[in-house]
């Protein structure tokens, strides 16, 4: 891994802990969301992509306006996202397909924003 590539997760990872305040249960969701984008071989970083992102979450971090409100329902969903699902809810074929268009949807929001602030958040 070269040396831009790790300053770049430093660089992220404290700025957006900034951004949520270092809140507990958010903290460890943008830890592992974080760590998860990193490893991944096929996800490209650019340097201008990296710069946007962190005046992004410096906003973030500032201000309590719509950067905060967006990197903070972020974090909820990515965080809900992962938890366990009932067993009712797990039997039921229809929901669970519902929930994953839901989240599908979402992702797809998710990368359409991404696009037009020319910024990388997951």
């Amino acid at each position: 891994m070269s040396q831009q590539i790790i300053h770049a997760y430093r660089h992220l990872l404290r700025t957006s802990l900034q951004a949520i305040r270092y809140a507990k249960p958010a903290r460890y969701t943008l830890q592992s969301h974080l760590r998860s984008s990193f490893r991944n071989p096929t996800s490209s970083f650019s340097p201008q992509q990296i710069s946007q992102t962190l005046q992004f979450l410096d906003n973030a971090a500032m201000y309590k306006g719509l950067e905060d409100k967006i990197v903070r329902n972020l974090l909820y969903v990515w965080g809900t996202r992962h938890k366990d699902v009932p067993g009712l809810l797990r039997r039921d074929k229809r929901a669970m397909r519902l929930r994953h268009d839901a989240y599908e949807k979402f992702d797809d929001q998710v990368k359409m924003l991404q696009r037009s602030l020319g910024i990388r958040l997951g």
